[in-house]
Parts: structure tokens; sequence; C-alpha cells
């Protein structure tokens, strides 16, 4: 009886799952849910007798590992790992155990199976990790995964001839690959991905042996030196993983002679120069990943007649220029780290289009409407230009859109108010114009809004009071107006920028009602009257107050609170009067004030000398006055102090050295 339950979502506990009352289970598979419990302590002393594969890792699963597990005998398959098991592992008298994960817990030295497992004793095909031919007593398959081993690969293991697959990923190994291994004739999959292994790979490493090696996966380890163009005569390669290393040099045009390959892999790396339109000849590739090197140059054509391929990855790299028409013939395709052109109306299952980072250059085709199971869509930093087109209104599944750092213009359509399940838009720093469609701010589901950076103008619409949007960024536009007393109803906003707009009036005391605002940035702006006295409540969650370049009257507030978190109030440039409130040494994390360019009346504020994260006190042309030596008791007063201007004032006297000795 086999009981497979796995990538479900489930979140529920355990121990209310039956399983482990059931007598003739054989196979329970749970793998990636979200269950959360300890394991009965007693699992396998009444049932679970024939049970031989258990797999029940990626969840949130705690605890110690029972000792009764030990009595399902018959267990061959053990699968724990990434839970949140603790404590030590007691396995030892599993003998038919061929398979063990038990990585990403938090258990006390699991290598120590081994230790006791890897015995003498007992005859080396029973040891755990370890796979035989009985016929022939030949070690075929060694996997000590997740075992959390350290050191360094014995070049004792290429003595293992027969071994056809070798899987020692997700351990703590150093050092070079022995070049043993590379000699291994039989060998058909190596594994070491997720070590510390630091070497280049030798330049003829498939030339004499490996000639039967199907997957190659050294990802996520400290690899460096060029990619051997050797890696051809490997031509029954089908996975090749090279991910997140330092090799560097040129893309290899001979790993367009691997044909069977299906995955490529090298993104993360150093690598350099064109990519060779050789990599076209690879018809039964389903997965090409080249993100994050240095690669330069346009895409070859021969790309895109890979009619196979279903995800492409170029993002982050120099390239430029427009893209083939004919990426339309790919007709596989479900995601590409790219910019796309006309053609892509013609891939109808197509999910995430990404070419960030790059200099691609072109305009958004108005077929991108006809990708309705799109999800995202990231286009972000690169020299596109032109209208968005309306029919991008119909990507009614878009939850993430992010067109910022190019050279978009005109207006922002209205139909972005279809994509109700958009979470995420970004269209910052274009050349946007006109007004911004009330619909965006009808969006439920948006969490972030940024379009900061372009030339939109106008007024805010009554409609921003979006209740679950959190961070909402207009700044260096040319919007106008009063900031609507309906931004009150934003109850989760966390940052709030606003500020190089041309918005006037006063700050509607609404605003205090946002309590969970820790950015409020709403400088160089028109706004007049007094600020709020309530704006110093705000102060137990806010952490940036930025009001300066305004034409702000009357008194700073007095009410910042005990358990005040600002860490930085910035005042300049307006016509404030009075005093400076004492209350700010309730402010314990100030690191900046600034207040200079107001009609301030006092004396040098010696009493924020105590103010332990204070590096930046500016309070330049204002009208304090009187000396600035004070008798103090304080040791090492202003303690962090880099910047005090006090220029154009009134104070007279000497200046208090004490105050420089920490500069």
């Amino acid at each position: 009886m086999q009981l497979m339950l796995r990538n479900l979502g489930w979140k529920l506990l355990f121990k209310n799952l039956l399983v482990f009352n059931m007598s003739t289970l054989e196979v329970l598979n749970l793998r990636n849910n979200s269950l959360c419990s300890s394991l009965p302590l007693d699992m396998c002393k009444h049932n679970l007798h024939r049970l031989t594969r258990l797999r029940i890792s990626y969840n949130e699963l705690y605890g110690e590992i029972p000792s009764s597990l030990e009595q399902c005998s018959q267990l061959e398959h053990l699968s724990l790992q990434s839970n949140k098991f603790s404590g030590h592992v007691q396995i030892g008298n599993l003998t038919f155990l061929r398979i063990l994960y038990l990585g990403a817990n938090n258990l006390s030295d699991p290598s120590n199976i081994l230790n006791k497992n890897w015995s003498t004793e007992a005859s080396v095909c029973s040891w755990i990790g370890v796979t035989c031919d009985f016929l022939l007593n030949r070690v075929t398959k060694l996997n000590i995964s997740n075992m959390g081993l350290v050191g360094t690969i014995p070049p004792e293991i290429g003595n293992l001839s027969s071994l056809v697959s070798l899987d020692m990923i997700d351990n703590s190994f150093h050092g070079p690959i022995p070049p043993s291994i590379f000699n291994m004739s039989n060998l058909e999959v190596l594994s070491l991905r997720n070590n510390s292994l630091s070497s280049s790979l030798p330049l003829d490493m498939c030339i004499h042996n490996l000639d039967r090696l199907k997957i190659l996966s050294i990802s996520d380890n400290e690899m460096y030196g060029n990619i051997p163009s050797s890696l051809e005569q490997c031509s029954q390669l089908e996975f090749l993983n090279l991910y997140n290393n330092k090799f560097d040099g040129f893309v290899p045009r001979e790993l367009g002679n691997l044909t069977k390959l299906q995955t490529l892999n090298i993104g993360a790396n150093k690598l350099t120069g064109n990519i060779s339109e050789e990599i076209g000849r690879l018809t039964n590739l389903q997965g090409l990943r080249m993100r994050s090197n240095k690669l330069k140059g346009t895409l070859p054509e021969t790309i895109f007649s890979m009619s196979s391929l279903q995800y492409a990855d170029f993002a982050y790299n120099e390239l430029s220029g427009p893209l083939s028409p004919q990426i339309g013939n790919m007709t596989s395709l479900l995601r590409i780290g790219l910019e796309s052109k006309v053609e892509i109306g013609r891939l109808p299952n197509f999910e995430r289009l990404s070419m960030s980072g790059n200099d691609f250059s072109g305009s958004l085709p108005r077929e991108i409407g006809n990708l309705t199971i799109m999800y995202g869509l990231f286009i972000h930093s690169n020299e596109l230009s032109g209208h968005i087109p309306a029919e991008i209104g119909r990507l009614v599944n878009l939850v993430e859109l992010q067109l910022e750092i190019n050279h978009f213009e005109g207006s922002l359509p209205k139909e972005i108010g279809n994509m109700t399940l958009l979470s995420y838009l970004w269209l910052n720093n274009n050349n946007f114009t006109g007004t911004i469609p009330k619909g965006i701010f009808l969006l439920n589901n948006l969490l972030q809004l940024n379009i900061a950076s372009n030339e939109l103008h106008g007024p805010l619409p009554r409609e921003i009071a979006n209740p679950n949007i959190q961070d909402l960024w207009l700044h260096y536009n040319k919007l106008s107006g009063r900031i609507p007393s309906t931004i009150v109803n934003q109850s989760r906003l966390i940052n709030l920028a606003l500020y190089s707009n041309n918005f006037n009036g006063e700050i509607p005391p609404t605003i205090c009602n946002l309590r969970s605002l820790k950015i409020l940035y709403i400088s160089d702006n028109n706004l007049e009257g007094t600020i709020p006295d309530c704006i110093g409540n705000l102060s137990t969650s806010l952490s940036i107050l930025n009001l300066s370049g305004n034409k702000f009257t009357g008194h700073i507030p007095s009410t910042f609170p005990k358990g005040c978190n600002l860490e930085s109030i910035n005042l300049n440039g307006n016509k404030l009067e009075g005093t400076l409130p004492r209350t700010l040494l309730n402010c314990l994390g100030l690191q900046g004030i600034y207040i200079g360019n107001n009609e301030i009346r006092d004396a040098f504020p010696f009493w924020m000398e105590t103010l332990p994260q204070l590096r930046i006190l500016i309070l330049r042309s204002n009208k304090f006055d009187g000396t600035m030596l004070v008798d103090s008791n304080t040791e090492q007063p202003f303690l962090k102090l880099q910047v005090l201007d006090v220029s154009h004032n009134e104070f007279v006297g000497f200046l208090p050295d004490r105050y420089f000795k920490n500069f």
C-alpha cells in the first residue's frame, strides 16, 4: 500500500494523520507541505512494519527523531531533510537502509551515523548510502548527501571503478575535486553541488573517460577557471549545472555539440564574450540559464529555433539590441529572461518574462496582452522605450509588473486597473506623463506601488484609500493639489514618499492614524500651516520623518513620547519658530537632526549631548543665541557626533572643544 500526498501545501498537525496505524503501508510520501508537529515516540512499535520508504522532507516538523524508528526494520529510503528536527539520530539497526537524507535540520553530529554504520565488521554493501551490484559484489552507487560531512574528498574514491552514481551534495567538503574522479569510466551521475569545493576542471576531462556521464552538477561551490571545451566529448550529457561558481572566460562553442543536453545552467559566474550561435544546436534543451554573468552582444538567431526550450534566463548581463521576431517559434517556452518582440503573442502558455539588468532596446508589443496566463513581467533596467499598450490590461493573472528604469513614455493606461491580482507595480524612473488613473488605487491586492521619477501631474484621487497597500512611492513627479484625507484608509502603509512634487495645503491630521508608518517623506513641496502635534505620537513606529523644503510655520511638536523610534528628523527649510522640544531626548536612536534654515529662537541644545547615536546636528541659519559653553557632568558629550553646523546664528564666545574630541 502506498500513500503519496506531496506538494499539497497542507498546514496541519502531523499527529492528526492516522497514517501511523496503517499496518500494510509500504510507502509514505508527504514531502513539501507545511506539516508541523513532532513524530510519535512509538511510531514504529505497533504498526508500519512493512514501511520501506518514508519521505517527509520539506515540512515544519520538529522535536527528536524517535528511537522507535529503528523498529521500521524494512526501511530502505528515509528522507527527513529541511525540517526542524533536533537531538541525536538512532537508526543504526536499519540494516536495509540505502538512502538517507537528514540535512537542513538541527541534529547533533548527523555524520556520526556513518561512523557507527560504516563498520569493517559489516559488508560494505550493507552500509548506508552504498548500493552494490550483488552479482559482481562491486559498489555501483554512493549517496552521502545531506550528511553534514566536512573535509576534503579522498582521491581513493576514484578506485571505485564500477561506480555509476556519486552523490555528495549539501555537505561541507572543501579543496579540489580529486582528478581520480574524472577517470571513472562507468560514471553516469556526478553530483557535488552545494559544498565549498575549489579547483578548476581538467582541460581534458572528457577526452579519455566519463564518456557515459549523463548528469554533472557542481553548482554552488567555488570552482574557477575556464569551462573546458573538452566537455563536448561527454556526448551523453543530459544535465549540466555549473551555476554559482567563479568560472570565467568565454562560453565554449563546443557545448553546442552536446545534442542530448536537456538542462544547461552556467549562471552566476564571471563568463564574458558573446553567446555563440552553436548553442542553438541543442535541439533537446528544455532549460537554459546564463543569468548574472558579463555576457555581451545580441542573442544569436539560432536560439529562437529551439522549439523544445521551456525556460531561459539571460537577465543581469550586458546584452543589447532588439530580439528576433522568431521568438514565436519557441512554442514550448514558458519563461524567459529576455525582451520579447511582436511574435511573443504566439506563446499561449507563457508564464514569466524576465529581461532585467541588460541593455535591450525596442518597445513593448501590443501582443503582450495575449499572454493571459503570465503571472510575472520583469523587464526593468534596460533601454526600452515607447508607450505601454492598453492590451496589458488583459493580463488578469499578473501578480508582479516591473517596468522601471527604462525610457517608456506617454500616459499610464487605465486598463492597468483591470489587473485585479496585481500585488507589485513598479513603473518608476521612466518618462510617463499625464495623470495617475484612479483604477490603480482600487487594486485591492496591491502591496507596493512605485511610479516615482516620472513626469506625472495633477492631483491624487480620493480613491487613494487602498487598505492593503504597504509602500507608496510617488516622489519626483509634478503632482499637485492637497494630500487627500482619505489616505488614512491605507491603514497598513509602511513607507510613504511624496517628496519633490507640487503638493500644497496642510498635512491632513488624519495622517496620524497611520500607525504602521515607518517612513514619512513629503519634503520639497508647497505644504504650509502647522505640523500636526499628533506627528510626534507617530514616532513609536516612525523611523524617518522628512518635512523639509516646505512652508510650515508654528512650533515643532513636543509630543515625542518615551519609546520614540525616530532615527532621523529633517525639518530644514521651513518657517518654524519657537524652541527645540526636549522630548526629542525620548528618541534614543536619533542619528540625524536637521533644523536648518528656519526661525528657531533658542539657546544651544546642550541637553542633546546625551543622545547616544547622534551623528549629525544641523542648526544653521536660525536665531540661536548665547554661549555654547555650558557646565556639564557628561564625560563624553555628543559621543558619536560627526557633523555639527551652527553657522549663521547669533552665538557668542568660544566653541566648546570638548564637543569635538570624538570627531
